[in-house]
């Protein structure tokens, strides 16, 4: 495996496994974009959703029986 092709692969390196992914996931430029302002409700409604269907079932959720 040609290293110069894969720069992730030269950047961990001499690094343990849990250190280049925290340094990977560490956010890169502003926190409070539109785009993530937007997002996050939508994905807590999501999850809010998928807690309330697994824990009383699909007619709780979809109105189905």
């Amino acid at each position: 495996m040609n290293n110069m092709r894969y720069p992730a692969a030269k950047a961990a390196r001499g690094k343990s496994t849990l250190r280049f992914i925290a340094g990977e996931l560490k956010p890169k430029g502003k926190l409070f974009t539109p785009f993530n302002l937007v997002s996050v409700p939508v994905i807590l409604a999501g999850l809010v959703i998928i807690v309330i269907r697994f824990a009383r079932g699909i007619g709780s959720v979809t109105n189905l029986t």
